[in-house]
């Protein structure tokens, strides 16, 4: 097995690869892989650095605003959504998080809107345990949020393609997401409870490297033989614009430790109540006017 490993890693034979391919289906071929990967990287340190954008688009319809002004929210929506990611990782524990940068005049509000899709937020995984611990600043307010890491049902494919100097694979699967036909702006009273729930089934696509034996990826996207370097996730992307190994200062990958510890579903409940809060806030103050 390892003799295999060394001939598709590093000759890149297409014999090696063949060999991969027949045998990319067999769980247990699967297995002795991602062992031989954790072994390959137990001295394994390093940072990619990813750039995550999102399509999701406010609905200013039927708002009495300037055509003008409705391009220029738009467009500082789409600079609040376009972030930059640091993933700090070696081969058991990963730290993600959003790299610090000065914001856009009038960004702020939408930073703000928007900071559940992952922004000012710290993310460790300890890969070992398969648990993860998300640290959120909600009002003020800092979250520990802990669980295990999701199990996923990736299919490998043995489409292949170069990011950088990397050659990737594809793997994907598929989940059910809901997709509300309003949100923010997109009604008079902004009232969410009127708006239409439509189910969807989407598709994931990530691109991985045997490169970098590690089973990480950025946010809490994992559990593949080699490091995600690219995710297409419904209207997100994330792709990894520059990788580093092994720097000469030794990395220290910790767990976040101040905040009020809390399930996803606890805090999932604080912050729709905080959200419902702030609506009924801008109702008020918009009947005042």
């Amino acid at each position: 097995m390892p003799l295999l490993l060394n001939l598709i890693i590093k000759t890149k034979s297409k014999f090696g690869l063949q060999l991969f391919y027949m045998n990319i289906k067999n769980p247990l071929f699967l297995t002795s892989l991602f062992f031989v990967c954790q072994l390959y990287s137990q001295d394994f340190q390093g940072k990619a650095f990813y750039v995550f954008k999102s399509s999701e688009e406010i609905n200013l319809d039927g708002r009495n605003i300037p055509q003008q002004r409705k391009e220029m929210i738009k467009e500082r929506m789409k600079a609040a959504l376009e972030k930059e990611f640091e993933l700090t990782f070696d081969s058991s524990t990963s730290m993600y998080k959003e790299q610090e940068r000065l914001q856009t005049s009038g960004a702020n509000g939408f930073g703000m809107m928007y900071s559940y899709m992952g922004g000012n937020s710290e993310l460790f995984k300890d890969l070992a345990k398969q648990r993860y611990t998300r640290k959120e600043e909600l009002f003020g307010k800092i979250f520990l949020i802990q669980d295990s890491l999701p199990k996923r049902k990736w299919q490998l494919g043995a489409e292949t393609k170069k990011i950088g100097q990397y050659t990737c694979y594809k793997a994907s699967y598929t989940r059910k997401v809901k997709n509300r036909s309003g949100g923010w702006g997109s009604n008079s009273n902004n009232d969410a409870s009127s708006d239409s729930i439509v189910k969807q089934t989407v598709t994931v696509t990530a691109w991985y490297t045997m490169e970098i034996p590690v089973s990480s990826g950025p946010n809490l996207y994992g559990g593949l033989p080699g490091l995600i370097l690219e995710i297409n996730d419904h209207k997100t992307t994330i792709l990894c614009a520059k990788v580093v190994l092994n720097p000469k200062k030794k990395l220290t990958i910790k767990p976040p430790k101040k905040g009020k510890k809390v399930s996803p579903k606890e805090f999932y409940k604080i912050r729709e109540k905080k959200v419902k809060e702030m609506r009924e806030q801008f109702q008020k103050r918009k009947g005042q006017n």
